[in-house]
Protein backbone atom coordinates (compact mmCIF):
# COMPACT_ATOMS: atom_id res chain seq x y z
CA UNK A 1 0.00 0.00 0.00
CA UNK A 2 1.49 3.50 -0.74
CA UNK A 3 1.80 6.11 1.91
CA UNK A 4 0.74 9.54 1.59
CA UNK A 5 4.28 10.78 1.49
CA UNK A 6 4.63 8.33 -1.29
CA UNK A 7 0.85 9.52 -3.32
CA UNK A 8 2.21 13.44 -2.46
CA UNK A 9 5.57 12.78 -4.38
CA UNK A 10 3.75 10.73 -7.24
CA UNK A 11 1.03 14.01 -7.59
CA UNK A 12 4.15 16.66 -7.94
CA UNK A 13 5.93 14.64 -10.47
CA UNK A 14 2.88 14.59 -12.19
CA UNK A 15 2.54 18.22 -12.82
CA UNK A 16 5.54 21.41 -12.99
CA UNK A 17 6.48 23.14 -9.83
CA UNK A 18 6.69 26.04 -9.24
CA UNK A 19 10.29 27.85 -9.20
CA UNK A 20 9.92 28.49 -5.21
CA UNK A 21 8.47 25.06 -4.55
CA UNK A 22 10.98 23.02 -6.39
CA UNK A 23 13.72 25.27 -4.33
CA UNK A 24 12.76 24.26 -1.16
CA UNK A 25 12.36 20.83 -2.01
CA UNK A 26 15.75 20.45 -2.88
CA UNK A 27 16.97 22.18 -0.18
CA UNK A 28 15.21 19.74 2.24
CA UNK A 29 15.79 16.55 -0.07
CA UNK A 30 19.47 17.31 -0.36
CA UNK A 31 20.55 19.28 2.68
CA UNK A 32 22.09 22.44 0.80
CA UNK A 33 20.64 25.84 0.26
CA UNK A 34 19.21 26.64 -3.23
CA UNK A 35 17.79 30.13 -3.47
CA UNK A 36 14.16 30.85 -4.04
CA UNK A 37 15.02 32.92 -7.29
CA UNK A 38 16.08 29.83 -8.55
CA UNK A 39 14.24 28.98 -11.90
CA UNK A 40 14.61 25.11 -12.19
CA UNK A 41 13.20 22.98 -14.39
CA UNK A 42 12.78 18.95 -14.31
CA UNK A 43 13.83 18.96 -10.25
CA UNK A 44 13.72 15.70 -9.92
CA UNK A 45 16.14 14.61 -12.41
CA UNK A 46 18.64 17.09 -9.93
CA UNK A 47 20.99 15.75 -7.21
CA UNK A 48 22.79 18.42 -4.63
CA UNK A 49 25.63 17.62 -2.27
CA UNK A 50 24.76 18.22 1.33
CA UNK A 51 25.93 21.64 1.81
CA UNK A 52 26.17 23.41 -1.31
CA UNK A 53 24.84 26.89 -2.10
CA UNK A 54 22.85 27.93 -4.95
CA UNK A 55 23.09 32.04 -4.95
CA UNK A 56 20.78 34.03 -6.78
CA UNK A 57 19.12 33.60 -9.87
CA UNK A 58 20.51 30.27 -10.67
CA UNK A 59 19.00 28.11 -13.73
CA UNK A 60 18.88 24.53 -13.87
CA UNK A 61 17.50 23.01 -16.97
CA UNK A 62 17.38 19.17 -16.15
CA UNK A 63 16.37 17.90 -19.47
CA UNK A 64 19.08 15.41 -18.79
CA UNK A 65 20.35 15.16 -15.89
CA UNK A 66 22.32 17.36 -12.91
CA UNK A 67 24.52 16.08 -10.37
CA UNK A 68 26.37 18.54 -7.80
CA UNK A 69 28.41 17.66 -5.10
CA UNK A 70 28.93 18.06 -1.55
CA UNK A 71 29.88 22.23 -0.67
CA UNK A 72 29.28 23.38 -4.44
CA UNK A 73 28.78 26.96 -5.04
CA UNK A 74 26.71 28.20 -8.16
CA UNK A 75 26.13 32.04 -8.16
CA UNK A 76 24.14 34.86 -9.40
CA UNK A 77 22.91 34.18 -12.97
CA UNK A 78 24.56 30.71 -13.38
CA UNK A 79 22.89 28.18 -16.02
CA UNK A 80 23.34 24.47 -16.51
CA UNK A 81 21.31 22.98 -19.31
CA UNK A 82 21.44 19.70 -20.02
CA UNK A 83 20.01 19.11 -23.67
CA UNK A 84 19.88 15.44 -22.57
CA UNK A 85 23.21 14.67 -21.84
CA UNK A 86 24.51 14.89 -17.87
CA UNK A 87 26.47 17.65 -16.40
CA UNK A 88 27.97 16.58 -13.26
CA UNK A 89 30.23 18.98 -10.71
CA UNK A 90 32.62 17.79 -8.41
CA UNK A 91 32.83 18.09 -4.62
CA UNK A 92 33.71 22.17 -2.88
CA UNK A 93 33.90 23.14 -7.27
CA UNK A 94 32.25 26.96 -7.27
CA UNK A 95 31.18 28.20 -10.56
CA UNK A 96 31.44 32.30 -10.76
CA UNK A 97 28.35 34.83 -12.01
CA UNK A 98 27.13 34.01 -15.71
CA UNK A 99 29.16 30.68 -16.01
CA UNK A 100 26.86 28.93 -19.01
CA UNK A 101 27.10 25.14 -19.06
CA UNK A 102 25.43 23.22 -21.90
CA UNK A 103 25.62 19.31 -21.55
CA UNK A 104 24.45 17.79 -24.80
CA UNK A 105 27.79 15.66 -25.11
CA UNK A 106 28.03 15.63 -21.32
CA UNK A 107 30.22 17.74 -18.92
CA UNK A 108 32.18 16.76 -16.35
CA UNK A 109 33.19 19.01 -13.76
CA UNK A 110 36.32 17.42 -11.20
CA UNK A 111 36.73 18.57 -7.55
CA UNK A 112 37.75 22.06 -6.32
CA UNK A 113 37.84 23.79 -9.30
CA UNK A 114 37.43 27.74 -10.00
CA UNK A 115 35.13 28.51 -12.45
CA UNK A 116 35.26 32.16 -12.80
CA UNK A 117 32.33 34.81 -13.74
CA UNK A 118 31.02 34.23 -17.56
CA UNK A 119 33.10 31.52 -18.18
CA UNK A 120 31.34 29.48 -21.12
CA UNK A 121 31.67 25.30 -21.32
CA UNK A 122 29.95 24.07 -24.70
CA UNK A 123 29.99 20.00 -25.47
CA UNK A 124 27.87 20.02 -28.22
CA UNK A 125 28.83 21.48 -32.38
CA UNK A 126 26.93 22.10 -34.88
CA UNK A 127 26.84 20.42 -37.97
CA UNK A 128 27.11 22.22 -41.18
CA UNK A 129 28.29 20.30 -44.10
CA UNK A 130 25.37 21.28 -46.11
CA UNK A 131 25.60 25.11 -47.74
CA UNK A 132 21.87 24.16 -49.31
CA UNK A 133 20.69 23.83 -45.78
CA UNK A 134 20.21 26.06 -42.83
CA UNK A 135 23.24 25.32 -40.15
CA UNK A 136 20.25 25.77 -37.53
CA UNK A 137 18.41 22.57 -39.44
CA UNK A 138 21.39 20.80 -39.24
CA UNK A 139 21.58 18.93 -35.94
CA UNK A 140 24.66 19.31 -33.74
CA UNK A 141 27.11 16.56 -32.17
CA UNK A 142 27.65 15.60 -28.71
CA UNK A 143 31.39 15.44 -27.58
CA UNK A 144 32.41 15.02 -24.31
CA UNK A 145 33.96 18.41 -21.97
CA UNK A 146 36.18 16.69 -19.12
CA UNK A 147 37.73 19.80 -16.48
CA UNK A 148 39.74 17.83 -14.07
CA UNK A 149 40.24 18.03 -10.35
CA UNK A 150 41.77 21.23 -9.46
CA UNK A 151 41.71 23.37 -12.33
CA UNK A 152 40.54 27.62 -12.77
CA UNK A 153 39.27 29.05 -15.89
CA UNK A 154 39.69 32.56 -16.00
CA UNK A 155 36.57 34.96 -16.37
CA UNK A 156 35.17 34.65 -19.84
CA UNK A 157 37.37 31.59 -21.16
CA UNK A 158 35.31 29.14 -23.72
CA UNK A 159 35.68 25.48 -23.30
CA UNK A 160 34.93 24.35 -26.49
CA UNK A 161 33.20 20.49 -27.21
CA UNK A 162 35.69 17.20 -26.66
CA UNK A 163 38.30 19.32 -24.63
CA UNK A 164 39.87 17.77 -21.77
CA UNK A 165 41.45 20.09 -19.47
CA UNK A 166 44.34 18.22 -16.94
CA UNK A 167 44.33 18.40 -13.24
CA UNK A 168 45.41 21.29 -11.68
CA UNK A 169 45.85 23.49 -14.77
CA UNK A 170 44.88 26.71 -15.49
CA UNK A 171 42.94 28.69 -18.55
CA UNK A 172 43.60 32.50 -18.57
CA UNK A 173 41.13 34.96 -19.09
CA UNK A 174 39.55 35.06 -22.53
CA UNK A 175 40.95 32.10 -23.83
CA UNK A 176 39.28 29.44 -26.47
CA UNK A 177 40.08 25.73 -25.39
CA UNK A 178 39.12 23.54 -28.21
CA UNK A 179 41.45 20.73 -27.53
CA UNK A 180 43.62 18.86 -24.76
CA UNK A 181 45.18 21.07 -21.86
CA UNK A 182 47.86 18.97 -20.52
CA UNK A 183 47.99 19.17 -16.71
CA UNK A 184 49.53 21.32 -14.06
CA UNK A 185 49.41 23.96 -17.84
CA UNK A 186 48.97 27.62 -17.87
CA UNK A 187 47.26 28.38 -21.28
CA UNK A 188 45.40 31.19 -22.90
CA UNK A 189 45.11 32.95 -26.03
CA UNK A 190 42.59 32.41 -28.96
CA UNK A 191 42.97 29.32 -29.28
CA UNK A 192 44.62 28.61 -26.17
CA UNK A 193 48.52 27.44 -26.49
CA UNK A 194 50.75 26.96 -23.48
CA UNK A 195 51.97 29.92 -21.66
CA UNK A 196 54.47 27.85 -19.34
CA UNK A 197 54.03 24.87 -16.53
CA UNK A 198 53.15 24.94 -13.33
CA UNK A 199 55.41 23.24 -10.84
CA UNK A 200 54.15 19.70 -9.83
CA UNK A 201 55.68 19.36 -6.55
CA UNK A 202 56.87 22.57 -4.06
Amino acid sequence: MRTVGKLLLEALRARPLPHWLAAVYLSLRWQAFVSLDTRIYYPFRVRIGRGSRLIGRVTLIANGAIEIGRGVELYEGCFIQCQGGTVHIGDRSALGPYVIVYGGGDVLIGRTCSIATHTTIVSTTHEFGDPTQPIRNQGSTGKKVVISDDVWLGAHAVVLAGSHVGEGSIVAAGAVVRENVSAFAVVGGVPARLLRERPKET
